[in-house]
This record gives structure tokens, sequence and C-alpha cells, in this order.
């Protein structure tokens, strides 16, 4: 029962708000129960509940997808009621939390076109960070073949950032350290490959956090930046 509900709950919240009633008809628990699941999330701060209505930020609706996995949900399913957008939100909030500034869905131009999901700024080091919607049905040659596609772009943007120095966080900056990272939603069966960490969003917080101790461990770019 609590399973179904917290894929309805998960469903109905990806657009906003979500009558009460709606949650109850939709995962076909009794609304009483219903009641008593949401007071629970509220005491936990997954949801608000506004009126006869309930409520969930990007950042709940993340910490209620991870909830519904552990209570049985398919994680494929838990994925696809998560937005990309919610997902990338969630990252660059843990970025600007642990005090880096951050620029989504930036595109250049190399030996091909280029898109990275977030960067990451806070000297010396550019976190260049590709959100990955992990799959069951993922082995580990798809990880290998997601970490290589990454390094590539980060190796590209290495080359222009000498230029991009103007505006683009890092004008002040005499060098910098380009670090590829694949971020998901739930644990992978790998934790790094090739020296790139592969974390999983619910982790990104204490990966930042402990990222100082173990950063020469892993795969970076360094750019001597011009200075004006």
């Amino acid at each position: 029962m609590r399973k179904s509900f917290l894929a309805s709950l998960l469903k109905l919240t990806a657009h906003g708000p979500v009558g009460i009633s709606d949650v109850s008809s939709d995962s076909r628990v009794p609304l009483e129960s219903v009641d008593d699941f949401l007071s629970g999330l509220a005491e936990e701060g997954l949801i608000e509940i506004v009126g006869d209505g309930v409520e969930a930020s990007a950042g709940q609706r993340l910490r209620l997808a991870v909830m519904a996995v552990k209570e049985g949900v398919d994680l494929e399913c838990a994925c696809r009621y998560l937005g990309w957008g919610e997902f990338e939100d969630v990252a660059v909030f843990a970025l600007e939390a642990n005090h880096f500034s951050t620029r989504k869905h930036f595109r250049f131009k190399k030996s091909a076109r280029f898109e990275i999901d977030v960067l990451g700024f806070r000297e010396p080091l550019i976190l260049s960070i590709d959100c990955k919607h992990w799959r069951r049905s993922w082995v580990r040659a798809a990880f290998a073949k997601a970490v290589e596609k990454q390094v590539r772009r980060c190796s590209e943007f290495a080359k222009i950032l000498p230029g991009l120095t103007e505006g683009f966080h890092v004008s002040d900056w005499k060098r910098a350290r380009v670090m590829p990272i694949i971020l998901t939603l739930s644990d992978s069966p790998l934790k790094v490959y090739e020296q790139v960490p592969i974390v999983a969003i619910f982790r990104f917080q204490d990966f930042l956090y402990d990222l100082p101790t173990y950063v020469g461990n892993l795969a970076s770019f360094d750019v001597e930046l011009e200075t004006h």
C-alpha cells in the first residue's frame, strides 16, 4: 500500500500541487491511510500540506523518489516521474550549498557540438557533471561509454576555457582543474571508473564535502588561464 501511495505521489506532484483525494484515488489507497502517510512525510520535511492539497519541491521529490525505490517502486519508473530539470536543480542546490557557483546546460563547439549538464565553479575546481537516469539494464559497458563521453566533453571544454574567462566565474583565476563526474539517481554498480567518480545524487552532498581529501586521485584536466 505504501509503495503504490509513494508512486502516485511522485507521479502526481510532477506538475505542481495536487489534491489529497486525487492521491488516494490514483493510488487506490483509502483516504484515511493517505492522510496518515502524508502527515508522516510532512513531519520528515518531504512534502508540504496546504489545505486539501500537497506539494513538493525538486529536492523533496528527489528524496521521495529515493524512498519510493527503497519501498519497491521500480527504479526506471521512479526516474520517469523525476524530471531532468529536477535532477539538475538538486545538483545545483548541493553545489551552491558547498560554495560553488553554477551554470546549467553549457553548449559549445570544438571538434563537435557538446553540452555539459551542470558546471560547478570553486577555485581552482570546475566540476563538469553529466546527469544520468541509470537503468536497471545498464551493464559495465554502458557506464564505460558514459564515462568515455564525459571525459571527452571535459577535455574539449578544458581547451576552450582560457577564452571563456571573461564573465565565466573564473576571470580572476590563474589556473583551473576541470573534473568529470557522472551523477545518477540511484547507486550504480560502479563507484569509480577510469578515475571518474559515479555518484548517486543522494550521496552528492557528502561527496562534495569530502572532495578535498581525494581530489588528487580523480581524473582531471589542468588549465592555465590567461590573466586580464
